[in-house]
């Protein structure tokens, strides 16, 4: 593999910070009897789920590079056909193959287990399967919300994959932009979904998209360069990491009836780092005993996300049977570097072998 795979490591450090958040997210699903708050402190504080929101306008702006970029003077039914189904199939082979086999290791680990706390019941277990191989578990948790839900963002993704390059290509050129930005504001301010909002934040999507056309203009990339500063990486690289951190302690400070404008704050406060983050002009400095660090977190974020969950209750089932008794902050000091293990494997072997990245390096 050469050196860095020619990926953008500045977008690398915030896949990286958006992993970290997803894990601190399900740290409970390692508390233990004696410590059952574990993982749930951090919550008064941050929102470390926004972590999500993360990954997702980073998809939405690289949607944007790989589609839209390529595919903008393109017409005629046969040329629009084909570009679709490339694109389908290329985000299919990036994220069916291994999402398919940990969602199916997660079914068969409850269903031996049998330990319903820990898990769920054997018809349950199946219908999360089920839903995450049909790419609607986000409509499923707003049915019969449960601990097993994190495939949520998964299926609001594959959604929108179906969705993008269709509206893409229907919708005449002069309104497709304005659309978006309609979109961007209703999903930002009012939410989609109704008073199941959090299962349908398409918000960081759209971000990513306005991100996307407005880095495309090379003379617009020009100028943000003339605005990046010069800082030490460590100055960028806390404070960067800590923005995105912050971003998601509005959910803490807003009432409830603004919650899902204070979820977005987090899209967009990722949206406007990610605007000079694109231009990978050393704006997120990254030193170079950190690089392989940076690009390994981002490389492996995906599996990491796949598998953890299910590895930290595989291990707390063992715990459990085995009658051990340590505190949370063993499991966790097992549970991760497990998890990263497993994610290796998962990426060279499953992930790896499906993903060829073919001119957008990032």
């Amino acid at each position: 593999m050469q050196k860095y795979d020619g990926k953008n490591l500045e977008i690398q450090f915030l896949r990286l910070i958006a992993i970290i958040l997803v894990a601190l997210t399900h740290f409970p699903a390692l508390n233990t009897l004696n410590d059952p708050e574990f993982g749930l402190r951090l919550h008064r504080y941050i929102t470390p789920w926004i972590g999500v929101d993360v990954f997702l306008v980073i998809s939405g702006y690289l949607m944007g590079r790989i589609l839209i970029e390529k595919t903008h003077d393109v017409s005629g039914k046969a040329e629009i056909v084909s570009h679709t189904m490339a694109f389908w199939k290329a985000r299919f082979l990036r994220l069916f193959p291994a999402s398919t086999f940990w969602i199916t290791v997660m079914l068969i680990a409850g269903v031996v287990s049998g330990n319903r706390e820990l898990w769920a019941a054997p018809h349950q277990l199946f219908q999360k399967w089920a839903t995450s191989i049909l790419a609607v578990r986000n409509i499923e948790n707003a049915v019969h919300e449960s601990h097993l839900g994190w495939y949520w963002s998964l299926s609001l993704e594959n959604q929108f994959y179906i969705i993008f390059p269709i509206v893409w290509f229907l919708l005449p050129r002069k309104w497709f932009w304005p659309v978006v930005a309609l979109l961007t504001l209703y999903a930002s301010t009012i939410g989609i979904g109704g008073v199941h909002w959090f299962w349908f934040r398409f918000t960081g999507l759209f971000w990513g998209l306005l991100v996307y056309k407005l880095m495309a203009d090379e003379q617009t990339r020009q100028i943000m360069k003339a605005y990046v500063p010069s800082w030490s990486w460590y100055v960028s690289l806390p404070v960067i990491g800590g923005l995105v951190m912050l971003s998601g302690a509005a959910n803490a400070a807003f009432q409830p009836q603004y919650l899902n404008f204070s979820a977005s704050i987090a899209s967009i406060v990722t949206a406007g780092i990610l605007v000079f983050a694109s231009l990978n002009a050393g704006f997120i400095r990254i030193p170079n005993f950190l690089k392989g660090v940076v690009y390994w977190g981002g490389e492996l974020s995906y599996s990491f996300y796949l598998c953890h969950f299910t590895i930290w209750l595989i291990i707390q089932d063992i715990v459990r049977r085995l009658g051990l008794e340590m505190p949370s902050i063993i499991l966790i000091s097992i549970g991760v570097p497990v998890s990263v293990l497993f994610s290796f494997l998962s990426y060279i072997y499953i992930e790896r072998p499906f993903y060829r990245t073919k001119g957008i390096k990032t």
